[in-house]
């Protein structure tokens, strides 16, 4: 039944009608065109950024070697330091176990999860509004943040991430809160099982997804039960955390069989110990990710860019009252006056920061989560209560996966994927509920769903032109076969055509099985050569050099006296680190330099900014 008091919270229809009908609004005959165009786009944003998805070097091979190594019998934390949780290196393990390593392996995997996701994101967002809403959440989930990629380097997508856990964290938790819905208009103790059996899996992703999927769904179950009666909510509330502990237990048995229990507990928390470790907080790089670098600057990017959303969204209403008041006809001009708006939003692209529109999202969900208590906490007990419940849980979960980039809210880097809910959340909004309320007022919905559609697709399309013009400057192929790479074309930089240079050198100078250590954070080597690390600290990012050290490394070293080392040029001035050797892990540098001598250098000398480049270094002989 509608509320004449809250047209948002009418069911939605997606048969055509009248302007004026209450509850309808017009589609546009989306359910026709919507699949198809989802469809097409995800094909295309697939073909555009085939291979490009990855950073040779950053991040993402340690994504691959840990998942060749566990295939290769390697037990995750015991022979190979992770920050994470377990579950996406153990999947990706499998998958090599079965069909062999390759990135393209892993690829076609994370393919396969997106398609599943925006399936799930279209049936939630087609529950919570209607067909044209869904559809355009799924085109901006494909353009925007499942093949986005916004500057140098890769890794900030869906199917190849910097950490696999956080888009399976994502997808696992939109699993989660579709089937809140389902539980939330109709609860039963098998769904509320599942609930806290899907935050255990989401607990062995990434912490900040965890955070944000266990604040929403607890809050979301806690106020459901507190409409039942107190024998049904403690059992309600032991069933959910029962079940969620399930996963935990598993996992923990699992690390127990090859670790001391005390040990095997520990592998459990440690990602949450990495997440609180306090020198992390005083990096330059986690600064500007959380936006405390400026914190009052940053404070008023994002009022500003509130108040100009509200500005613009306010000038629509306005356009759209003269138009009424003057008996026009919002049907017949709300093309051409959105055909103006994408117009101006081309001709003034350069004046509007759309890269920093997401600045203002942390507000707005807070607000949102305000509205969503306050009309939950109204309606509770009704069938209206209900649907506002799961509104609720989807804002809390989009809010509190904001927390990460608060002061500096984005799409791109982090954004990625932290972003997305809430952008989903704003979608839905700004294409249904803002009609929904100006048919209310203004008694005709057409010309804000028009410009309303307008706004969210030459949002959308700014972002797709970025990433297609970052995508353009890749088509270097490093690696063969299924583990190629496209990385970006001479003279942009050379570095893979130095890649390709080592990982020949290796192939046929190095003896068949001889292992070889790369430093600082180029493991991506390794697994391209099939030549496994004999230490397990496999990635020395500043980042992780500051939690591990430098003893423990050097005693990995001295024990295992590697054949080879690699030193691999890298420059991470967004640490405060710049360089290896010389602002971070001198120790181990001068180790190296004592016991190792120069084999082979391949393009310019590392750690000394005069470009890129790789020496092979091989072991001293031993002395009589």
């Amino acid at each position: 039944m509608s509320s004449e008091s809250d047209p948002v919270i009418d069911h939605p229809s997606d048969t055509p009608v009248s302007d004026t009908t209450p509850g309808a609004l017009p589609d546009f005959k989306v359910d026709r065109w919507g699949p198809i165009a989802i469809m097409v786009t995800g094909l295309v944003m697939a073909v555009v950024s085939w291979q490009k998805w990855q950073d040779l070097l950053v991040d993402y091979g340690q994504q691959v070697y840990t998942a060749w190594q566990i295939s290769e019998g390697q037990v995750l934390y015991r022979d190979m330091t992770y920050l994470y949780g377990p579950l996406s290196a153990y999947v990706h393990g499998l998958l090599f176990k079965i069909f062999g390593p390759g990135i393209m392996v892993m690829a076609w995997f994370n393919l396969g999860v997106l398609a599943c996701l925006a399936g799930i994101l279209y049936a939630l967002l087609h529950k919570l509004a209607d067909s044209l809403t869904a559809t355009l959440a799924v085109l901006a989930f494909f353009m925007i943040f499942a093949f986005g990629q916004y500057d140098f380097g890769g890794n900030y997508n869906f199917v190849c991430a910097y950490v696999s856990e956080l888009p399976h964290g994502i997808f696992i938790s939109f699993i989660a809160l579709y089937q809140f819905t389902r539980y939330a208009h109709d609860p039963g103790e098998k769904r509320l099982a599942l609930l806290g059996g899907l935050l255990g899996l989401i607990y062995m992703t990434k912490p900040e997804v965890f955070l944000a999927a266990s604040t929403a769904l607890v809050a979301g179950v806690a106020l459901k039960l507190s409409t039942v009666p107190a024998r049904a909510r403690i059992r309600g509330g032991l069933i959910f955390s029962g079940s969620f502990a399930v996963p935990l237990l598993l996992l923990t048995m699992y690390f127990w069989i090859h670790l001391p229990l005390n040990e095997a507990i520990k592998t459990v928390f440690s990602p949450w110990v990495n997440v609180f470790f306090p020198p992390f907080r005083s990096l330059p790089l986690y600064k500007w990710i959380t936006g405390t670098d400026a914190v009052v600057t940053n404070l008023g990017k994002m009022l500003s860019y509130a108040a100009f959303l509200i500005g613009v969204m306010g000038g629509v209403l306005g356009i759209n009252y003269l138009i009424l008041k003057m008996r026009g006809r919002p049907a017949l001009l709300a093309w051409p006056v959105a055909g103006l708006a994408v117009a101006a939003a081309v001709g003034f692209s350069h004046h509007i920061a759309l890269m920093e529109l997401g600045r203002a999202w942390p507000l707005f969900m807070a607000l949102f989560t305000g509205y969503g208590f306050f009309r939950f906490w109204k309606c509770r007990g009704q069938a209206e209560g209900d649907r506002h419940l799961t509104l609720l849980v989807f804002a809390i979960f989009s809010l509190v996966l904001l927390f990460k980039i608060i002061l500096n809210a984005h799409v791109y880097h982090y954004g990625f994927a932290l972003a997305l809910p809430a952008t989903l959340l704003l979608i839905k909004w700004t294409t249904y509920d803002f009609p929904r309320w100006t048919q209310w007022f203004l008694g005709s919905p057409v010309f804000t769903r028009v410009m309303a559609m307008t706004l969210v697709l030459t949002f959308i399309g700014g972002h797709a032109g970025f990433a297609f013009k970052t995508y353009d400057l890749k088509g270097y192929p490093v690696g063969t076969g299924a583990d190629t790479v496209m990385d970006y074309r001479t003279p942009f930089t050379n570095r893979g055509q130095i890649f390709n240079a080592t990982l020949e050198y290796i192939n046929r100078h190095l003896e068949p099985e001889a292992e070889f250590v790369t430093l600082p954070d180029a493991i991506m080597l390794n697994y391209m050569a099939r030549r496994k690390s004999p230490i397990k600290y496999v990635n020395l990012s500043p980042g992780q050099w500051m939690i591990v050290g430098n003893d423990p490394v050097l005693r990995d070293l001295k024990a295992s006296a590697p054949p080879y080392i690699m030193l691999v040029d890298q420059k991470s001035s967004s640490f405060g680190y710049p360089f290896f050797g010389k602002d971070f892990g001198k120790p181990i540098y001068a180790w190296v330099m004592k016991h190792y001598s120069l084999e082979k250098q391949i393009g310019a000398e590392p750690f000394a900014d005069k470009g890129f480049g790789i020496q092979i270094l091989k072991k001293n002989p031993a002395k009589p």
